[in-house]
């Protein structure tokens, strides 16, 4: 399983890198109530929307990033 999240937040990384919009401007649209953080379903919206990962993956994905 820990392969599997690294290959997807090698795809996470790769478009951030690749993606024309700034970090902030893709961290002010996931953050959808405005709280200043990316909560889990906002996290799982955001890369369902944008790399078609799955709610399964995308919450082990946050749980990786949120450790």
């Amino acid at each position: 399983m820990a392969a599997q999240s690294d290959t997807e937040l090698a795809r996470l990384r790769d478009f951030v890198a690749n993606s024309w919009l700034r970090v902030r401007d893709v961290f002010a649209t996931w953050d959808e109530d405005g709280s200043g953080s990316i909560d889990q379903n906002e996290w799982q919206r955001a890369l369902n929307a944008l790399l078609r990962i799955n709610a399964a993956d995308a919450s082990r994905l946050f749980e990786v990033k949120d450790a």
